[in-house]
């Protein structure tokens, strides 16, 4: 790496945080009380943070579950406190335990 290189680094300390705590209650303020269940992987992302490919959020009045399979369920309790979501982050080992989880999250 040469000189000019070094110093067109971006220095990623220097970035301001992406700002994904506010997200959840402003999507709140349009639901009007409505429960919103997010599955597209990038939408998850653009609520909560969290990088998997596999997931649901659930989204109601008062409550954030983030219900995924338990190949991610570190990654998500790790993305979703590294983005100040308060939420919850649910995870089933099974397919039906995931099914089951996430309706349960959304009749919570």
């Amino acid at each position: 790496m040469n000189e000019t290189d070094r110093t067109q680094m971006l220095d990623v300390a220097t970035l301001a945080p992406v700002g994904y705590a506010g997200r959840p209650d402003a999507v709140r303020e349009r639901l009007e009380g409505r429960t919103l269940i997010v599955s597209d992987p990038s939408d998850i992302c653009w609520l909560t943070g969290f990088g998997g490919s596999l997931g649901w959020v659930v989204l109601t009045p008062e409550r954030l579950a983030l219900v995924t399979d338990g190949r991610y369920g570190e990654r998500a309790a790790a993305d979703v406190a590294a983005g100040g979501i308060d939420g919850d982050v649910v995870v089933g080992t099974t397919r039906q335990q995931v099914r089951d989880r996430l309706v349960a999250a959304a009749r919570a």
